[in-house]
């Protein structure tokens, strides 16, 4: 009953400045990569032609951010922690077709807020440079200083005033990853800028300016850069352009697909489901494209004052940016390299004059069908599910009943023709002996690890540096699948030993999915663990199209009616067809003799 009283006498009030501040912060600096955005995003505006950032202490002991840009002049700096306070938006209507990437005049504000900051800075006309720093909140008289023309903010202490804020952070590691996503952020949005970004006093990522293709190893790693499509068009008064990858790579989550906005990276879902519509068909269940779509539209069609962190945009017209988003992506597919994906006459329409929409490479262009693909993709075409382990699977005929398998030949490189009490048996090699593998893995899993063998010449993988950063979170589970992988640079991995089942085959690409598997933290350890030995088997199978002796056949039928469950495969396709005798007969039409 008192608490009560006392909450009926209590007063409205103002909050006192210092508080606001430190409320407003939270939402514009949530973790330390959010800081390293903002201050990117005022250098850039600044018109930096060389960004560096230096984090220490997962960016709650130091984060520097150095530019070469314009600087202020010092009658401009003491408003420079001063909410509100900016030199890009003077009026109502500059809201309506914003050209800068800041625009609140919130950011220096609220890092001020909850940190120790200082501002460096001079501009080409001033004879010195000048400095003013902060100190929770508290703004401390400018001094004359030294540096060159440009712009450097050191913050240090991040969330001292508030250290409640510190429980919800990822740890130094994952806040490192973080940072150097928001880096990279920074680079696909400004290319022809050079930024150098340091983590731990060693270098972690670093571009040297220059076009958005100069960049794609330093974002995806050498690997991955060389499977991108290039593309570019414009549609409706909007212009796209970018890279994306083909239907035949893919990652297992969607950290790698950067969608840009008048040069903003932002997060959108209608955006995002335009991008997977187009893929869908093409990717197994489970699977994502990469790669970036940057759209160009007019100032006015889009709002981006919808978002205190800017993450988000809202558009005028949201179904033109839709379509034109879906139909670039249609096209880049359907001019790419596509092994056994057929295009029936009601996928293809004739070309469209106002879509300029085309894949650049020629070797892209050799695979291109006559005309272009519509909007809409067949939703069954190679639509695959993982089964989840432990999940029962419906009731099957056993392999073990076919009996012995007698192999007679193989048809063209490809299927396997084989004799059985149960008839004819035509077998997909790849499938079956996929399915043997990943049983054999999981023996092996259920064991301790997996079987490994070292490498002579250890293998290579070029790789994000955001990634690269989180493997050693995996090493573990590497070490069960047969792998030993470690980081052996910025943006690399190295690896050397592979499991003894498939030496052979292992392949950077091998290692660059597996690892991505095995990073995806929104499923279980056994769930990763499982889909790894799925792929693990797959990237080790024979392939369709591989020549097998008779003596290679025989050895596969006899491990195939060995295996458990082993009429489909990990990923659920059947590994074989049973072609009865009976079934035969009414073929041909000849009578049915009853088997006895």
């Amino acid at each position: 009953m008192m608490d009560v009283m006392d909450r009926r006498t209590e007063r409205i009030h103002l909050l006192e400045p210092v508080v606001a501040d430190a409320i407003a912060a939270g939402e514009v600096v949530e973790r330390p990569a959010a800081v390293v955005k903002e201050l990117i995003d005022n250098a850039l505006d600044a018109g930096a032609t060389r960004i560096s950032v230096r984090v220490r202490g997962g960016g709650i002991a130091a984060i520097e951010v150095h530019d070469n840009g314009r600087g202020m002049v010092p009658e401009d700096l003491p408003l420079a922690f001063a909410r509100h306070a900016t030199s890009k938006v003077s009026s109502l209507e500059d809201l309506t077709a914003i050209a800068t990437r800041g625009f609140r005049g919130e950011a220096l504000a609220s890092i001020a807020a909850v940190s120790e900051c200082t501002i460096t800075t001079r501009s080409a006309d001033a004879s010195a440079a000048t400095a003013v720093r902060a100190h929770f909140g508290t703004i401390h008289s400018p001094v004359t200083t030294a540096r060159d023309v440009g712009t450097s903010v050191v913050v240090e202490n991040l969330f001292g005033n508030t250290p409640a804020r510190l429980r919800f952070l990822k740890g130094e590691r994952g806040e490192h990853a973080a940072v150097l996503r928001s880096v990279m952020d920074a680079i696909i949005a400004a290319p022809a800028c050079s930024f150098h970004c340091e983590i731990g006093e060693k270098a972690a990522l670093s571009s040297q300016g220059g076009e958005l293709r100069d960049v794609l190893p330093v974002i995806f790693g050498r690997g991955d850069a060389e499977k991108l499509l290039p593309f570019s068009g414009s549609e409706d008064g909007i212009h796209l352009h970018g890279f994306l990858s083909s239907p035949l790579s893919h990652h297992g989550n969607r950290t790698h697909l950067f969608v840009l906005v008048n040069g903003r990276r932002i997060h959108n879902a209608m955006l995002q489901h335009a991008i997977d519509d187009a893929y869908r068909g093409y990717l197994p269940a489970g699977r994502y494209p990469f790669g970036i779509v940057s759209i160009d539209c007019p100032r006015e069609a889009v709002d981006v004052n919808v978002h205190p962190t800017k993450r988000d945009v809202r558009f005028v017209e949201p179904g033109v940016i839709h379509r034109a988003v879906h139909r670039a992506v249609w096209q880049v597919l359907s001019m790419a390299p596509i092994e056994g994906l057929p295009l029936t006459t009601s996928m293809v329409e004739p070309a469209v004059e106002h879509s300029l929409f085309a894949v650049q490479s020629a070797s892209a262009r050799k695979y291109a069908p006559p005309g272009n693909i519509v909007q809409d993709a067949p939703s069954s075409s190679l639509q695959l599910t993982l089964p989840d382990p432990g999940v029962p699977s419906p009731a099957l005929p056993r392999i073990s009943s076919l009996g012995t398998l007698r192999a007679v030949g193989q048809i063209r490189s490809t299927w396997l023709v084989a004799e059985g009490d149960a008839g004819i048996v035509l077998v997909d090699p790849h499938a079956a002996h996929e399915k043997i593998l990943y049983e054999e893995i999981r023996r092996a899993l259920a064991g301790e690890a997996v079987p490994m063998q070292a490498l002579l010449v250890p293998l290579l993988v070029s790789m994000d540096p955001a990634t690269v950063v989180h493997v050693p979170d995996i090493g573990e589970m590497l070490m069960q699948l047969g792998f030993a992988i470690d980081v052996f640079g910025e943006d690399m991995i190295r690896c050397t030993a592979v499991p003894a089942l498939g030496r052979e085959h292992v392949t950077g690409g091998t290692i660059s999915s597996l690892v991505m598997d095995l990073l995806d933290e929104v499923e279980t350890r056994e769930k990763r663990l499982h889909r790894a030995a799925a792929l693990l088997a797959c990237h080790t199978a024979v392939r369709l199209g591989d020549a097998l002796d008779l003596r290679e056949q025989q050895h596969l039928l006899d491990l195939l009616v060995t295996t458990p469950e082993a009429l489909t495969c990990p990923h659920g396709r059947p590994t074989c067809r049973i072609i009865s005798d009976g079934e035969m007969r009414r073929a041909v039409g000849r009578p049915v003799i009853d088997q006895v």
